[in-house]
């Protein structure tokens, strides 16, 4: 006997808020696009950033001021993974990579991860700057 297994669809809003040609709504990104969207919204935000959640944050952008060198990047690195497995329930974090580079005065994030259900790795690539 054959049995039925449907794969749990996530959705969100388009966060460059493009709307959609024809209906004028904000465009939707789905499944992968919406999980990565999401992960990289984690380690944006700051603590006390998030109405009614002042717990939910990430030290990252904190870090971009201090000295570089082998323990601010563990330290980001730790921050990273402790927020998307605290505050991220449908992914499993495989590791978190990140280096600086003085040219841009920032990080390469690497975050590697797999969607609950899905088994292919994912990997969420961004750059963490100062602004």
């Amino acid at each position: 006997m054959a049995t039925l297994t449907t794969q749990k669809q996530y959705s969100d809003i388009n966060f460059n808020f493009v709307p959609n040609p024809l209906t004028g709504d904000l465009a939707k990104v789905h499944n992968v696009q919406a999980v990565k969207q999401a992960m990289k919204t984690l380690v944006l935000y700051h603590f006390y950033q998030k109405p009614f959640h002042p717990e939910i944050g990430c030290s990252a952008g904190r870090m971009l001021f201090e000295n570089t060198n082998g323990f601010t990047t563990h330290r980001l690195n730790r921050s990273i993974e402790d927020v998307i497995r605290k505050y991220e329930p449908r992914v499993s974090l495989e590791r978190v990579h990140s280096q600086f580079d003085n040219s841009i005065s920032g990080y390469y994030i690497s975050i590697h991860f797999h969607i609950n259900n899905i088994p292919n790795e994912i990997t969420l690539d961004f750059i963490l700057q100062r602004h």
